[in-house]
């Protein structure tokens, strides 16, 4: 997630214009008897609430060490600055780390807190992290999607506008059906999220699918660039598709729908169960679905319909066994297959 500033008048418990330095962190800190410490590491400048252990904070060095190295990769470019990332150890800490050093209302703070693992703060070009939620996460993903808002940020500057759903959607691919529009602020976008339990990240995630099916990866930086040299989003998404920014949000559902390849997401959930997601579909087609453990005693088939936007979502591992689990859709000739582990059973 990115949070702009908190108030109309860039109102923030630092000054804004300045880069966030070890010190500043720490004075801010002490200030707020939040109690922080400084984690060495290279590429980037890491602190941690003195509650996460020792081997939490050496996973989340590494995760960050190889994380930064696959953005650079990536985008074809190097963070110019380090990005500063700040890690809770529960989601009461990072609610009043949110209100306290860096100033947002109580309720964005705790909206933030109950459904997201990190956020990006744009002004202050800094991570928070919540551990509570992240360290549940298997593989750990979330601070590759934040560094990438970072980098997408660093690119387009920090006062760049653009849609939450572009913002997202291109984090969430370097780690569903509904209104792009409903969820371009935000604002929106965190409730929208809260509301229906993450799947606005699916959507704006497919139709970054469907974009860059339209004009590639170059395309999107090229987006970004413009941006970074203050042309609003609605002219650069026109300047560089060669259509209206309104065109696209409005066939967005049937774009997605023919754009994304067909294929299967397998997520591990918090829960220790395991989601999945058949995207690509043709909308009311049958497929089959074939659940087979690879290291346990369990089998189970069935046939489901696709939606109107190509998707069918289902979640298992809540009776099945823990193990690994392989799951295989057929729908028409589209043959498609991923594997995931349940942690719960």
């Amino acid at each position: 997630m990115t949070l702009p500033p908190p108030t109309p008048q860039d109102r923030v418990a630092w000054n804004i214009a300045q880069e966030i330095t070890a010190a500043k962190i720490g004075l801010m800190a002490q200030l707020h008897n939040v109690q922080l410490e400084s984690v060495p590491m290279g590429p980037g400048e890491l602190w941690v609430e003195n509650r996460v252990d020792a081997a939490t904070r050496r996973l989340i060095v590494e995760t960050l060490d190889a994380d930064l190295a696959g953005i650079a990769q990536n985008f074809n470019r190097l963070f110019a600055v380090k990005p500063k990332i700040v890690t809770f150890a529960t989601a009461e800490s990072f609610e009043r780390g949110l209100t306290t050093l860096f100033d947002y209302p109580q309720q964005t703070a705790r909206a933030l807190a109950r459904n997201n693992g990190g956020a990006l703060v744009i002004p202050l070009r800094s991570i928070a992290i919540n551990w509570a939620v992240l360290g549940k996460e298997k593989p750990l993903t979330i601070l590759r999607h934040e560094l990438a808002h970072a980098m997408i940020r660093e690119i387009a500057g920090a006062s760049a506008v653009m849609p939450s759903w572009f913002d997202e959607g291109i984090a969430t691919m370097e780690q569903a059906s509904g209104s792009l529009a409903r969820i371009a602020d935000a604002g929106d976008f965190i409730r929208e999220s809260a509301a229906a339990r993450g799947r606005t990240y699916q959507l704006a995630a497919a139709s970054i699918d469907a974009l860059k099916g339209q004009i590639g990866l170059g395309g999107m930086s090229r987006i970004l660039d413009q941006l970074g040299r203050g042309t609003d989003f609605e002219s650069a998404y026109a300047n560089v598709t060669g259509r209206a920014l309104s065109s696209f949000l409005q066939a967005a559902p049937s774009e997605i729908v023919r754009a994304a390849p067909t294929k299967v997401v397998m997520e591990e959930l918090p829960s220790g169960e395991v989601r999945w997601t058949l995207r690509g579909g043709v909308p009311g087609q049958k497929a089959s679905v074939d659940v087979n453990g690879r290291d346990v005693a369990y089998r189970l088939t069935f046939e489901v319909e696709v939606d109107q936007n190509g998707s069918y979502t289902s979640a298992f591992g809540a009776t099945a066994p823990a193990g690994t689990y392989f799951v295989q859709v057929v729908a028409g000739d589209s043959e498609v297959s991923g594997t995931a582990r349940v942690r719960k059973g």
